[in-house]
């Protein structure tokens, strides 16, 4: 109809208001020519999900110029219309196509909005396709007439970097830089205190029963079952996973290229992989590789509620159930006979008994592993009593899941 769009911009996520001049500053380090030096971005366009999560839209100037009255974005106006993750293609006319890619929290990827021939946009679609399980959308002007007329999103307005000032809303926003759907940097710098709290206790802690020890006074007693000391394995996974979902898969141009969740220190390790038109002046928050295209960095889990049961069976019976459980599911499974004598770990800060007086518990065990071309939430790991998970990973293509089957 009269209505007019604008496709092909590039997408940041911000969550906490800043100055004018901070849109401006980003826009002039967008788009790089062929020499590496920034163009610049001329038009932008600020998308409100909620309270904690915006997105801004970076574009260069058209060369046929236009007005830019009532123009909007057309990527965030029918992100929202289709269950998310989701990629979208859509013929415009002969040799030209729209991309859409939407993931957590209905946010548009950085790329995820883009014009071009039938071959660029589908080496995008591959590019995205091993990050997830998406809904695959394709059509043609009819469709996407449909999706704009099924959204409820407000219209997100283009306005000028270069002009004299940005519509009030605009600048209520927000453009603080930060993953998006997470909680921003805010969120991830609280989480770290938080850590640097919890070791400086355990630092205490230790200190603590160094001192009893001294004093002749008897230190604590060392932990039980790694049945009960370890958690159930469908809650940790769920806790995993539930942290992760709060994190986009990509940050200032920087993909998530993969991740894993470790039971024994309760964290998470990412490492960010630099795409092409991003830099390290914008970049996750983390430890920087000397060639400055990765990025290394931990983030606490969730807190798991289910600290596990000592109910274990008998060894065989364990590895049993874990075999019907994973032929039922079709699943691959991995199973390393390693029984031998433990000594269950000790509480943080613990100190070791005399060997004299160690009591040494019979723990018998088995390490397991297996592989899921899907997310594994809700697997009924829980059924096997003796089994606990110790990590989980995804590399962009599959998700790798190891642990422990301990029996009585």
């Amino acid at each position: 109809g009269k209505k007019r769009y604008l496709a092909g911009m590039s997408w940041r996520s911000f969550d906490r208001a800043q100055k004018r001049r901070d849109l401006i500053d980003m826009g002039k380090t967008m788009f790089r020519d062929e020499d590496g030096e920034p163009m610049g971005a001329k038009w932008c366009a600020v998308r409100e999900l909620s309270d904690e999560v915006v997105q801004a839209g970076f574009c260069r100037k058209l060369e046929s110029g236009g007005s830019l009255t009532k123009l909007a974005a057309l990527a965030p106006l029918v992100a929202s219309v289709r269950i998310q993750p989701w990629l979208g293609i859509y013929k415009i006319e002969e040799g030209l196509w729209w991309y859409i890619a939407v993931r957590n929290g209905h946010t548009i990827l950085p790329d995820g909005d883009a014009i071009g021939n039938e071959e660029t946009i589908l080496a995008l679609r591959e590019q995205h396709s091993g990050y997830g399980d998406w809904n695959y959308l394709k059509g043609g002007v009819a469709e996407l007439e449909a999706l704009i007329a099924e959204s409820e999103e407000k219209p997100s307005r283009v306005f000028s970097l270069t002009g004299s000032g940005i519509p009030p809303q605009y600048i209520a926003a927000g453009v603080g830089l930060t993953l998006a759907a997470a909680g921003g940097l805010w969120w991830m710098h609280a989480q770290h205190v938080r850590q640097i709290e919890h070791d400086r206790e355990v630092t205490m802690m230790r200190a603590k029963v160094l001192m009893m020890k001294k004093m002749g006074k008897k230190p604590p007693p060392p932990a039980l079952s790694p049945l009960v000391t370890q958690s159930m394995p469908d809650e940790w996974l769920t806790a995993c996973l539930d942290t992760l979902s709060k994190r986009s898969v990509s940050m200032y141009g920087w993909m998530l290229k993969s991740f894993e969740c470790h039971a024994g220190t309760r964290v998470i390790s990412m490492t960010w992989l630099r795409a092409d038109g991003a830099t390290v002046l914008a970049r996750p928050i983390g430890v920087l590789s000397a060639d400055g295209n990765t990025v290394t960095d931990s983030v606490p889990m969730r807190k798991v509620a289910d600290v596990g049961h000592d109910s274990g069976d008998p060894l065989p019976m364990e590895r049993e159930a874990m075999l019907g459980w994973a032929q039922s599911l079709g699943i691959t499974l991995a199973l390393q006979d390693t029984t031998r004598t433990a000594v269950p770990n000790r509480l943080p800060g613990a100190a070791a008994p005399d060997t004299d007086a160690q009591v040494q518990q019979q723990i018998a065990s088995v390490d397991f592993m297996f592989s899921l071309a899907f997310e594994p939430r809700g697997l009924g790991l829980d059924g096997i009593p003796g089994a606990r998970v110790q990590t989980m990973s995804f590399d962009g293509q599959k998700w790798d899941v190891s642990g422990k089957l301990y029996g009585n």
